[in-house]
């Protein structure tokens, strides 16, 4: 048995065997209304009681084979498994990205060396560039891109 006080963390998943608060489930589930908790309902592990009154919580599991836990490793499986599309996004976007940040402080700083006037007018035209892309922002035409990527790989 654990005993959890007013604004401590449940240590572990459980059943309540004494008391009644209220449990602030939000760190997993996302719901941010407090939840009622009364004898003989289940409790996670690393949730908030966020009620006044201390719960006395009879664990059913260790901290490995908690809830947390278990969404942890759902989430690490997940970055592990990556799909096809999102590999070719990523090696394209090692060789783009590079080249059109070059290319932009290129545009900003070179021209620097050429005077005054000159330096000015095309760091103007390299933000300009950089920011609307003639109207489209970068990350517009990148998400574009994207898409179209996730699109051919469905098909094809």
């Amino acid at each position: 048995l654990v005993s959890v006080r007013a604004g401590d963390k449940v240590p572990c998943d459980g059943v309540v065997f004494e008391g009644k608060s209220t449990i602030d489930e939000s760190s997993l589930t996302g719901e941010s209304k407090p939840v009622s908790k009364s004898p003989g309902m289940r409790v996670s592990g690393g949730t908030i009681n966020a009620g006044n009154t201390q719960l006395i919580v009879k664990t059913t599991a260790t901290s490995n084979n908690s809830a947390v836990a278990r969404l942890i490793r759902l989430i690490e499986d997940a970055q592990l498994n990556r799909g096809d599309t999102e590999m070719l996004v990523d090696s394209f976007a090692k060789i783009y990205t590079p080249i059109v940040v070059l290319a932009a402080l290129g545009m900003c700083t070179i021209p620097w060396a050429f005077g005054t006037e000159v330096g000015k007018t095309w760091a103007k035209n390299g933000l300009i560039t950089i920011v609307s892309r003639r109207r489209k922002p970068l990350f517009v035409e990148l998400c574009a891109l994207f898409r179209a990527l996730s699109l051919y790989s469905i098909m094809f």
